[in-house]
């Protein structure tokens, strides 16, 4: 793997707690009150869990990981007939200072508002979506992978052209 050297398993379990293991703990301590309760749980994930992407590979790992076991709750949760949502929001990359720290100098990329973002988590949540993309167009993004996957392939090997300008810094 590109760019992960001999300390992988560290920062890959690292990464899988913050980012998906402790989703699942709060969502399973949180299930039997919101069963009650009719209440939702909100699952802030990144259009890197739906399109494995080159440079992040233990980041979208645990992404992917997150996608699907909320994926798979959401299915339970449908069979058993139960009054609790989980809406799952993909997100590109939003301008917050942690992002933007991370790409500093590495990428030239758009970001988009952290406001508008976090907007759009309230009304995924309060309309009990069960899957939302900000911006919008990355749901086309994650359709035309799916339908394509030999697309890209073809795109990033056009890319590599430019990545070889890339550095890339492990965590």
């Amino acid at each position: 793997m590109s760019g992960v050297n001999g300390d992988c398993y560290v920062h890959y379990y690292i990464q899988q707690q913050n980012t998906s293991i402790s989703y699942v703990q709060m969502a399973a301590a949180a299930l039997p009150v919101l069963e009650t309760s009719g209440g939702s749980i909100i699952v802030v994930s990144s259009v890197a869990g739906k399109l494995a992407s080159p440079f992040v590979a233990l980041y979208t790992a645990t992404k992917f990981a997150m996608n699907d076991f909320f994926g798979a709750l959401q299915n339970e949760l449908a069979l058993k007939k139960s009054n609790v949502s989980v809406s799952i929001l993909i997100l590109g990359l939003i301008d917050t200072e942690s992002a933007m720290n991370k790409i500093r100098g590495y990428a030239m990329m758009t970001t988009y508002p952290a406001s508008e973002t976090a907007l759009s988590i309230i009304k995924a949540g309060v309309t009990r979506q069960r899957e939302a993309y900000y911006p919008w167009f990355h749901y086309f993004t994650c359709l035309i992978n799916n339908i394509f996957p030999f697309m890209k392939g073809i795109l990033l090997s056009g890319l590599s052209f430019f990545l070889k300008y890339y550095i890339y810094t492990p965590i």
